[in-house]
């Protein structure tokens, strides 16, 4: 595999832990606005763990 296509597939993966941090995000505020609480922070935390993994990808 060539450097562009590994930077190409890593462009790919960022933009779908892109798309389900946002996801993530927009759950965690209808959870809020419904006073879903637990689960509000539930998804916190794993859009806290999802954008550390994102951090990780990115360093690679």
């Amino acid at each position: 595999m060539h450097q562009n296509q590994v930077i190409d597939a890593f462009d790919i993966v960022l933009e779908e832990i892109e798309n389900a941090i946002a996801a993530l995000n927009r759950e965690g505020a209808q959870a809020f606005e419904g006073g879903k609480y637990d689960i509000a922070r539930d998804l916190m935390e794993k859009g806290s763990q999802m954008t550390a993994f994102r951090n990780r990808v990115k360093d690679l």
